[in-house]
């Protein structure tokens, strides 16, 4: 292994390095300031690792009143997504029997001006292992949207995409919709001159690993690692091969 892999210290602090606008985040980020400003559903499937919360939470520091909900796996249906929203907003718990209700008092509580994000929108579907799933949730919150008059964006992966092309109305309703099937090389270009890396094949090497793997989440703790074990705040190309080693990256490729 790497000279210096022996460096590295378990007790370093977490790295705060900041939000990068790649093209990705970009594409993403226009659609979501275009849905704020004018009202409107917008939808990003995008798949992992290409920045979609992170675009999301840097957006909501421009705009401190975005409400941001995360839906959870194993956690979809129409009930679930009104008991989150409820909470969020410091409501009380739905009434089962009377949903109409329980939507009409979140949208009068986001109101107008409002700007719902539901991260994470594809665990929005109940999963049914003896049928067709049940997406209602996902119409249900165009519906909440429409009745409140504020401006709504789905956020998830690619299943998301599928979802909606299965929902003629919503279908309809969401413009844009952004759909990224990959970290670009272009984002880990520009992901890695931002953190002072300028080593062409470095670059293209890593490129490489966030197209087969995890996009630039890969990348980003490659550079954690490699700055824990390098000896500057910027990571050589030495610390960055180091890392690599150290994450069994160039093992997973041997295979």
């Amino acid at each position: 292994m790497t000279a210096n892999v022996h460096m590295i210290k378990p007790e370093a602090p977490p790295v705060q390095w900041g939000f990068i606008e790649t093209r990705s985040a970009q594409a993403m980020a226009l659609a979501l300031r275009r849905a704020r400003a004018k009202g409107k559903i917008v939808a990003i499937s995008a798949a992992s690792g290409v920045g979609k919360t992170a675009t999301v939470f840097h957006l909501k520091q421009d705009a401190p009143g975005t409400l941001v909900f995360t839906a959870k796996s194993g956690e979809g249906g129409v009930w679930n997504l009104a008991c989150g929203l409820c909470n969020l907003l410091g409501l009380e718990p739905p009434n089962g029997r009377d949903l109409a209700a329980a939507r009409a008092e979140i949208a009068d509580k986001i109101g107008p001006d409002g700007f719902l994000v539901i991260d994470e929108a594809q665990y929005l579907i109940k999963r049914n292992p003896r049928g067709p799933d049940d997406r209602d949730a996902l119409e249900w919150a165009r519906q909440l949207a429409e009745e409140g008059f504020f401006a709504l964006a789905l956020v998830g992966d690619l299943r998301l995409d599928k979802a909606i092309n299965d929902l003629p109305q919503l279908k309809r309703r969401t413009h844009p919709r952004v759909t990224i099937s990959h970290a670009t090389e272009a984002d880990v270009d520009l992901y890695c001159r931002a953190r002072g890396l300028h080593d062409d094949a470095t670059i293209r090497k890593l490129a490489d690993i966030a197209r087969r793997n995890g996009g630039l989440g890969d990348v980003e703790d490659i550079f954690a690692t490699a700055r824990d074990l390098g000896k500057t705040g910027v990571p050589t190309v030495e610390d960055i091969l180091a890392a690599l080693e150290y994450l069994e990256f160039t093992t997973r490729r041997a295979k």
